[in-house]
């Protein structure tokens, strides 16, 4: 397990659970919990984070509790989706994010603008028409 995937996963929670209203979650209550493993070690150490969505409101903590919705997915995975790396929908269609119960609360959650990060190289679209226009 490396202590940087580990800062990472810590981090991004961090700003889930700082992250304050998202009108378009107005709607939307429910939890999601992470179980995100160590696909290297043999004894397959997970760590769990429950997501709650409040009304527009989002919280995250650390914990195995019960909820509506369960995704289960690698620990490098998961890093490189938080980092930008990795797409979402890509990883889940080829079974590397695992979504049990209600998944359309990933969807939203992965939605969230200013939560994931584009891709490293990716250009910001004001940059794009900037230079498009030289």
């Amino acid at each position: 397990m490396s202590h940087a995937a580990d800062d990472d996963i810590e981090a991004f929670f961090d700003r889930v659970a700082r992250f304050g209203y998202e009108p378009r979650l107005e709607r939307t209550s429910g939890t999601m919990r992470f179980e995100i493993f160590d696909d290297q070690r043999a004894d397959q150490e997970t760590d769990h984070w429950l997501v709650t969505f409040s009304r527009g409101h989002l919280d995250a903590s650390r914990g195995q509790h019960p909820a509506d919705t369960v995704i289960r997915i690698d620990r490098a995975t998961f890093r490189d989706l938080i980092t930008g790396r990795a797409n979402m929908v890509e990883n889940w269609l080829r079974n590397r994010v695992q979504a049990f119960g209600a998944p359309t609360l990933l969807f939203q959650f992965w939605l969230i603008p200013g939560l994931f990060p584009g891709p490293p190289d990716a250009d910001h679209p004001r940059d794009f028409v900037r230079r498009a226009r030289r």
